[in-house]
């Protein structure tokens, strides 16, 4: 049904759009942690679990850059170094982030 009217409709323009909500982490909060200095922050990494390292990975493509550079080997290796007593032995030619998805990761790309 419409109503008919001799006034043109003219569309507001104050109306105030609602805020889009974030998928969960807030703007500001990754911005207030990667304002850390990078000693502290890698030395926070260190603590991680193999599988949060993978999945901080997928933060940001600079996040995933910085940690799978080989620069940063010595930090996967701390984090599998807390579970070697459950890890048997792997092979030299695999590398820290790649034995974290083959063991912790649900899935398996061959």
């Amino acid at each position: 049904m419409r109503c008919s009217s001799n006034k043109e409709h003219t569309p507001t323009t104050n109306v105030a759009k609602p805020k889009k909500k974030g998928r969960g982490l807030h703007r500001g909060q990754l911005g207030q942690m990667m304002a850390l200095p990078v000693e502290v922050f890698l030395e926070i990494l260190t603590r991680f679990h193999p599988l949060d390292l993978l999945t901080l990975t997928r933060v940001s493509k600079e996040l995933r850059r910085n940690l799978l550079s080989s620069r940063l080997k010595w930090l996967w290796a701390a984090s599998l170094r807390g579970l070697e007593p459950l890890l048997p032995q792997w092979p030299d030619d695999i590398s820290e982030p790649a034995l974290a998805s083959l063991v912790f990761e649900a899935y398996c790309m061959v």
